[in-house]
């Protein structure tokens, strides 16, 4: 039913009727009154017309009022004007009746009014209802429209959002997708029984599968069968929930190799976090640790190295001191001397220590070299005659120089040895016959090669290999291979300095070394030299000087007594004027108080608060023209650079004979003179 208070409206009619004429708030006041207002119109017109009419036709106007209210506002309010018509119309224009039949006429005209008026009503409301109900068909239909038209707005960024969500999802998964296939650490991804689920490019490289073959199968396909228990270990640590980081263990390669990888293993849960399976980034270290073990060898020979620098320097001068006294023995002795055979045993003693020391420098890289520009096929063949001799006729010896080889800088003594010490090991590990091959050719370095190896720096070098089919070498003993006194041979058999000599000398020409073997697979020591640039200028013969001594004055300086003591006696028997000291200080005061010339300054180089070198410097200031010879055991001082000595420098590598003492002064100073001390006097 209706409500009295808004007939024409019902409970959802409140969000339509913003444009109507009557609002809702206040519906009845509105309504009514405009109906009287209509009629007060009407009655106003009917005055103005009243001259006109007089009192005939009384309901004239009224009729439009009552039929604009029925359109307008419906029965109620148009009942409420016919009776305010009525009303106004009898008090205003009904003449007072004459008769009863004039009476009867007014009632039937008043009659006939309300009728109209009634029947206009109800066609009014009828016809408000109707618009009434067609607004608000019309406005459920536009409300409709509108919300379909916000729901498919809100369908639409829904499916944007969505599409939007999905596309970024999708770029999401792409970008870990390449995250993985770009990373160079295995990633793979298994259940929690170990059937691999995922397998990345890098786990295609490192152990040799592809996907395809890895996909589905079990994870125990990489383990060594001793490690299976390892990874059941990993996997029920993964079933707990645990992870397993940075964990180093050995895997197998597609081709049946071990490499070492660092792996570390977490769980892999779903989007409700239930525990799916596992996923483990591997990572070949292999390598790494490799070149970690280089460094360690290297940084351990160099230690040694240092050591058996130190040990020879000192060894040296008391080698030199026994050398000298032999010497001195030796001249005094007649040659018939039942003695005589008692002191060369000790000579020959001294020069084999001597030959010791020499290889514990090479080791240390502490030898004086004194490099030329060299040809390796000049050396190979000079060296190749005497190899022939020495490693007998049940192995076959091949030397192959490469067509384009270019030359080395280096000390021809010192390369022969390298190639005369790999060649005599390659012999000893070959007791029943084989082959020993020789090889030299240019052999750039690429970075890559230096990556892979500990102290190597890309570039030009000329390779020499020396190749043997013997019994080969195990992993140990290549890790000890170039040690000082390591050695594999029986007692007496073998000093064990040979290799590490090798090792001393390319270290100290600037090159490198390294050694491939298996047991029964033979070795190749493989031997890069740093390519030189220039000609190769024919190596001069070196004229014997004989040993004869003089009438000059020299200035031996010499920290240690006994070597000063027997250069001193050699050169005063040689007929030298001597003077010697056992500091820079006394040499100086002694140089500074000697008033005649001093045509020579022998002088070792490592001395106590100055070293030779300054020494000769200061001393040139007084006397210019001063010759110097140095002397010295050792290469780590002022006149040798890297085991090279400085040009145009004189030099005498201790031990030395007395002959040998005595002919370099010779050769120094020049021819001698037998007028020499005459001259000075």
């Amino acid at each position: 039913m209706a409500s009295p208070r808004n007939s024409f409206l019902t409970s959802n009619d409140a969000r339509l009727v913003r444009a109507r004429l009557i609002r809702p708030e206040d519906p009845r006041l509105r309504r009514y009154g405009t109906a009287a207002l209509t009629v007060a119109l009407a009655a106003l017109v009917r005055v103005l017309l009243q001259p006109i009419l007089g009192y005939g036709l009384p309901f004239i106007t009224f009729f439009a009022a009552v039929f604009l209210t029925a359109w307008w506002l419906g029965f109620r309010p148009t009942i409420f004007a016919v009776a305010l018509s009525s009303i106004v119309a009898g008090l205003l224009f009904f003449p007072p009746p004459a008769s009863r039949q004039e009476a009867l006429l007014t009632a039937i005209g008043l009659a006939l009014f309300i009728a109209i008026g009634v029947g206009a009503a109800g066609l009014g409301e009828g016809r408000l209802r109707a618009q009434r109900q067609a607004e608000r068909e019309a406005d459920e239909s536009r409300l409709a429209r509108q919300s379909a038209e916000d729901l498919a707005l809100e369908a639409e960024e829904a499916a944007a959002q969505a599409e939007e969500s999905a596309a970024q999802a999708e770029e999401h998964a792409l970008r870990l997708a390449a995250v993985v296939d770009s990373s160079d650490d295995a990633i793979v991804t298994k259940d929690l029984d170990g059937t691999i689920r995922g397998w990345n490019p890098a786990a295609e490289r490192i152990f040799g599968y592809s996907a395809a073959e890895m996909v589905g199968q079990p994870i125990f396909r990489l383990i060594p069968p001793e490690l299976m228990d390892e990874e059941h270990d990993i996997l029920r640590r993964i079933r707990a929930g645990h992870h397993v980081a940075h964990y180093e263990t050995t895997r197998l390669r597609k081709d049946g190799h071990r490499i070492l990888i660092a792996l570390s293993v977490s769980p892999l849960r779903d989007a409700s976090r239930s525990l799916i399976g596992a996923c483990s980034i591997k990572r070949d270290v292999t390598g790494q640790r490799q070149l970690e073990a280089q460094l360690r060898q290297s940084q351990q020979l160099d230690a040694i190295g240092q050591l058996a620098g130190g040990v020879a320097h000192d060894f040296n001068n008391i080698l030199a001191a026994i050398a000298g006294y032999v010497g001195l023995v030796l001249r005094a002795l007649p040659s018939n001397h039942p003695a005589r055979v008692d002191v060369l045993g000790i000579e020959e003693a001294a020069e084999r220590a001597a030959s010791l020391t020499q290889q514990l420098l090479a080791f240390g890289r502490k030898q004086v070299m004194q490099p030329d520009l060299l040809d390796l096929r000049e050396v190979l063949d000079d060296t190749g005659r005497m190899l022939r001799r020495l490693i007998g006729e049940h192995i076959h010896l091949a030397i192959q120089p490469g067509a384009v080889l270019s030359p080395v800088l280096a000390d021809r003594g010192q390369l022969s040895q390298v190639i005369l010490n790999l060649a005599i090991n390659a012999r000893d590990a070959m007791p029943n016959g084989g082959r020993l091959t020789i090889e030299a050719r240019d052999a750039p370095l690429t970075e890559e090669y230096a990556d892979n190896h500990i102290a190597v720096a890309p570039g030009a070098y000329v390779l020499l290999a020396v190749s043997d089919t013997g019994h080969g070498m195990t992993p140990e003993v290549k890790a000890h291979v170039f040690e000082p006194f390591f050695t594999t041979k029986p007692r007496g058999k073998g000093s064990g300095l040979g290799l590490s000599t090798v090792f001393g000398i390319v270290k100290q020409l600037g090159g490198h070394i390294f050694v491939y073997s298996e047991p029964n697979q033979g070795t190749t020591f493989k031997v890069y030299l740093p390519r030189a640039e220039g000609s190769i200028a024919a190596a001069p013969g070196r004229a014997t000087t004989p040993v004869e001594g003089g009438q000059e004055t020299v200035l031996v300086v010499e920290d240690e007594p006994a070597i000063r003591g027997v250069i001193r006696r050699l050169l005063e028997m040689s007929a030298y004027t001597v003077l010697d000291a056992g500091t820079p200080a006394e040499a100086l005061e002694l140089a500074g108080s000697y008033e005649q010339a001093i045509d020579l300054l022998l002088t070792d180089v490592v001395l106590p608060g100055m070293s030779g070198r300054e020494l000769a410097e200061q001393l040139q200031v007084r006397r210019p023209g001063l010759t110097v010879l140095y002397m010295s055991g050792y290469t780590d001082d002022a006149v040798v650079h890297q085991g090279r000595l400085d040009p145009d420098t004189a030099f005498l590598q201790k031990p030395f004979a007395p002959d040998a003492l005595l002919r370099r002064i010779r050769e120094v100073l020049g021819p001698g003179d037998s007028n020499a001390g005459a001259a000075r006097a």
